[in-house]
Order: C-alpha cells, then structure tokens, then sequence
C-alpha cells in the first residue's frame, strides 16, 4: 500500500479535491482526515492522510507532502525513508526538513527546483522534472516534461505536487505521448 501523507495549516480541500478526483482512476483512494473517511476508485490501494500538527511520521516509504506555505510550530520528527514534498519558497520548513534526513523534493519556479513548469495556460500546464528522481519502486526516473490539461482552475504549487506525486508513485515514468487530463 502507498501511502500519502498532507500537510497543512489551513484548511486546504483544493488540494485533496485533485488529488482524490484523479488518483481514483488508477487506486483505491482512502483518505481520512479530522471530519472525514472516503473512499474513492479501484485498484491498488493508496492511504492518504490529511493531518493539521503533526509531528511524526515513523512509516516508512510515505510521501509527506507540505502545503506551500505550510510550516510546523515544533520540530518534526521524520523517518529517513520518507519523501517530503514542498515548496522551495518555504525557506523555513526546508531548514527543518534539512534536518530530519528526510529525501526532500522541492517544487517551485527555480531552476533549483526538482519539479517546475516551463509554461502555463488556462487550459494547459508544461511540467518539467529537472532531475533524475528516484520513486517509491526504487526506479530511478530521468528529466521529463509533462502537459497537463485542465478542466479546473488549480494553484500552480498544486499541480506541481501532483506531478511529483505522480512520478513518485510510478504512475509516470517517461514522457507521455499526450496530454494528461486533470478533472
């Protein structure tokens, strides 16, 4: 089972909205939060937990994604097989993520970013992955450009997280010949 952990301190839905209403196509989502228990798709089964304070996570192989401007009151305490996702304009929370040990995808407009898009419309979004990615099959993924096209209006440093989550969990491992539909 993978396992999706969302990070954040202000109640975000957008977020979950995208990723449940387009990783159902390919798993069995569950997501559990502070009000909520869903279950969405079919498939393999992927375990996504939307958390407000939190402060450990000892699982291994989990994906702790952070909102963009997210950042943790207390030190966190991180197994060294998580992968955290987050904002490379959160200088804060990549100072306290430094260090957990933890493997830290950043995503952003810098060229230093793992993932950034080269272009962006109402209607489509250019994503690169700048640099070799190792994902949670312990493949190792090579630089590529995603096109995303898009039926909703999404905040940038979403759809770049999708992305990364996207290839981390294997779903994305070389270029695609089309488009990539985002409901």
């Amino acid at each position: 089972m993978r396992k999706i952990i969302f990070y954040h301190e202000d109640n975000d839905k957008q977020f979950l909205s995208l990723i449940l209403k387009n990783l159902s196509a390919q798993y069995s989502v569950t997501l559990t939060g502070e009000n909520a228990v869903i279950t969405a798709g079919s498939g393999a089964d992927l375990f996504i937990h939307e958390s407000i304070g939190l402060q450990t996570v000892q699982s291994p192989d989990t994906i702790l994604v952070f909102s963009e401007h997210c950042l943790p009151s207390k030190p966190l305490n991180i197994d060294a097989s998580v992968i955290c996702i987050a904002s490379s304009g959160n200088a804060d929370l990549l100072k306290m993520l430094a260090d957990t040990h933890a493997r830290v995808i950043t995503c952003g407009m810098s060229g230093k970013d793992s993932v950034t898009y080269s272009s962006k419309s109402d209607y489509a979004i250019s994503i690169s992955l700048q640099r070799e990615m190792l994902n949670c099959t312990g493949q190792i993924i090579e630089p590529l450009e995603l096109v995303f096209s898009l039926e909703e209006h999404y905040r940038s440093y979403e759809l770049l997280t999708y992305a990364a989550i996207l290839i981390l969990l294997g779903v994305i491992s070389e270029c695609p010949k089309l488009e990539i539909p985002i409901y």
